[in-house]
This record gives structure tokens, C-alpha cells and sequence, in this order.
């Protein structure tokens, strides 16, 4: 998912996105589902990410559409810059931020073995600081990053619809 939305969006200054290509990645309204930030609160922010708690044990999911609030529309740079991680130590990311992490470090663009700290903290869960305790012992609850991936990779696929009108129609 990582790889895909990375080939979307990614710009530099020797490469240019597929959504640049077709002249449409600053005109788009970009699907935000992000959980309002506070910036009082003391836990970490987790904008794209929720918990699921069942009788036994407690998760993270990407909620798609089942937030209760409606997504908004803002522009690139709001959404591909602003934060949706804030583990309130000094750490932030954003969506580009979580995309590249993980195309770039999980394999699809490449594979880097040299875990920067801010990754392996994205990673392991210790970003978003949330700890399970089972028979298995205590740790933090993982794979925090792959959710939050999936979610932008939703908000990608709903944004995308506003070009359906541009598409050829099937035959």
C-alpha cells in the first residue's frame, strides 16, 4: 500500500508523482478522516489509527468510514504535510512521513536495513505508547504503523473518486 501511494504522491526534484503527471495532485480535495488533534492532551495522538476492544483483547484497526464525524476536504499540503502521529516527545509525522517510512524501509521502492530510531519507534508501537498486558507479558501494542498505512491508503481511494467523472467509461 506504501509503494502505491508513494508512486501517487512523491515528488522530488528529479522525479514527479503519477497524480503530477496528470495534473491533478494540487487541485484534488484530499479526504481527511484524521481524529481532531488536541493539542492539550497528554497521550499520544493517533489521528488515522483507533483501538477495537473486544471481551478479551484490544487491537488497533483502521476505521475507513466508521468514525463519527465526516471526513473533511483540504488541500495537499494539509494533508500530505500535516502531522496524524504525535507521541508528544518531540516526535511527529505525517502521512508523507508514514509513507515513506514504510516504502522505504518494508520493501516495494527498496529495502533499507538501517532502522532510524524515529522508525523502529513507529514500528515497535512506542510511538503511539499504548501497552497490552495478556499472558504473554506486557509490550506495546504493534503494528499501530500498518493501520495507519491502510487508513491512508482509504482516504487515498475516496480522494481518487473525484477523478471517476474524468475516466473513460467501460465498455
Amino acid at each position: 500500500m506504501a509503494t502505491q501511494v508513494r508512486v501517487l504522491m512523491h515528488e522530488t526534484r528529479n522525479s514527479k508523482s503519477l497524480l503530477g503527471q496528470l495534473n491533478v495532485r494540487h487541485t484534488l480535495k484530499y479526504n481527511d478522516t484524521s481524529a481532531p488533534y488536541r493539542p492539550d492532551d497528554l497521550m499520544s495522538y493517533t489521528g488515522l489509527c483507533a483501538i477495537k476492544v473486544s471481551d478479551t483483547i484490544a487491537s488497533y484497526h483502521a476505521p475507513l468510514n466508521t468514525r463519527g464525524w465526516k471526513p473533511k476536504k483540504v488541500t495537499l499540503g494539509q494533508w500530505w504535510n500535516g502531522f496524524v502521529v504525535d507521541d508528544r516527545a518531540g516526535t511527529t509525522l505525517s502521512r508523507k512521513d508514514v509513507v515513506s517510512l514504510l516504502a522505504n524501509k518494508e520493501g516495494g521502492a527498496h529495502v533499507d536495513t538501517n532502522m532510524s530510531n524515529e522508525y523502529k519507534k513507529l514500528k515497535t508501537g512506542e510511538l503511539a505508547k499504548w501497552v497490552k498486558v495478556d499472558t504473554e507479558g506486557d509490550g506495546f501494542m504493534r503494528d499501530f504503523h500498518l493501520f495507519t498505512m491502510r487508513q491512508i491508503t482509504y482516504e487515498m481511494l475516496v480522494t481518487l473518486e473525484q477523478l471517476q467523472p474524468y475516466l473513460p467509461k467501460a465498455k
